[in-house]
């Protein structure tokens, strides 16, 4: 969950892609990507996402997340990230939908 959603906080719509992506990966990483030893690493690891959010490295070379799906993952995040940080003027100019055409995964994708 997002941190607004476990400190109680007032959120919109942007947790739910905070959300999409953290289970995304922890689907295809097979742990929580901010997990800590304790409740207090896990607030840390939340608080300093840009610094812990890394992608999973595997001793077995066919175990690898791609570089599209590491692209989703990751714009998922940062797409909650500009919604809590930026002004609402900056917010709006952004096209969530140009954002969604630009993500690696969807290239081969014909949306028009």
């Amino acid at each position: 969950m997002a941190p607004e959603v476990l400190k109680g906080e007032e959120y919109d719509f942007s947790v739910d892609y905070w959300s999409l992506g953290c289970m995304l990966f922890e689907a295809l990483a097979g742990y929580p990507p901010f997990a800590g030893g304790t409740v207090e690493e896990t607030w840390h690891n939340l608080k300093h996402w840009r610094k812990v959010l890394k992608k999973p490295e595997y001793e077995d070379p066919n175990y690898f997340l791609s570089t599209r799906t590491w692209d989703l993952i990751t714009r998922l995040v940062l797409f909650y990230y500009i919604f809590v940080t930026l002004t609402p003027t900056v917010c709006f100019s952004i096209s969530f939908t140009k954002s969604v055409h630009q993500i690696m995964i969807f290239t081969f994708t014909d949306f028009y």
